[in-house]
């Protein structure tokens, strides 16, 4: 049980570094566009709604509907297919990020990303922590949250568990915005296809997810 948790808290950890390379890559490349979640998203629509840009309104929409349909998708069909989805999510990725590459620079920011709001919705769906701490690995604002109230109910308390939140939590972040450094740097290095510096570690992902399977067995 120890090695499995053990085994779950890397591969948050390498799914929180790709979390925050797609963060990085989309600020950095495709002018402030979060590509992982839909808060900015959302006000940038309503806020073009309300400047009479209806169609960046849409596009924008556009993004919402596929980030939330991927959710549907990946809440529903766990139920009546029996399969490894870690595995696939990673495979999704992997191909994903090679499209993600080809755009071309000039195309419309947000529809470039469109790939990336359909995998990150994917990889939130499926990697969400170790077998003791939930945790998201394509933003990190509660795990901001999570890291501070670890390390402040352990001063108070001495608790352990406190300790282990901490310390799962901090790491978590720290790997997200190394993540976020390669990102901005593979952008600046590489442009466009920067991108595909991200399928090494979706590659050692694999590799992981389907250690873990074996460990299941």
């Amino acid at each position: 049980m120890i090695i499995k948790k053990r085994l779950d808290t890397i591969i948050h950890l390498n799914m929180s570094f790709i979390g925050g390379f797609f963060g990085g890559y989309a600020i950095s490349f495709r002018h402030d566009i979060f590509g992982s979640a839909q808060t900015a998203n959302l006000i940038k629509m309503l806020s073009n709604i309300m400047h009479g840009n209806f169609y960046e309104a849409m596009i924008l929409f556009g993004a919402f509907v596929i980030y939330a349909g991927v959710l549907i998708l990946a809440c529903v069909i766990p139920h009546y297919v029996k399969y490894s989805f870690r595995s696939i999510c990673v495979v999704i990725e992997f191909f994903a990020i090679i499209v993600i590459g080809l755009l071309p620079k000039g195309i419309n920011d947000a529809i470039a990303l469109y790939p990336m709001f359909a995998i990150t919705a994917f990889q939130w769906s499926f990697f969400t922590g170790n077998r003791e701490f939930n945790s998201a690995t394509i933003f990190s604002t509660n795990n901001i949250k999570q890291t501070i109230i670890g390390a402040a109910e352990y001063l108070r308390t001495g608790d352990e568990k406190q300790k282990r939140r901490f310390s799962f939590y901090g790491r978590t972040i720290l790997f997200f915005y190394m993540g976020v450094v390669l990102g901005i740097l593979s952008v600046i290095l590489v442009g466009e296809k920067g991108i595909w510096i991200c399928d090494i570690a979706v590659l050692s992902a694999y590799v992981l997810v389907r250690s873990e399977k074996k460990a299941d067995l």
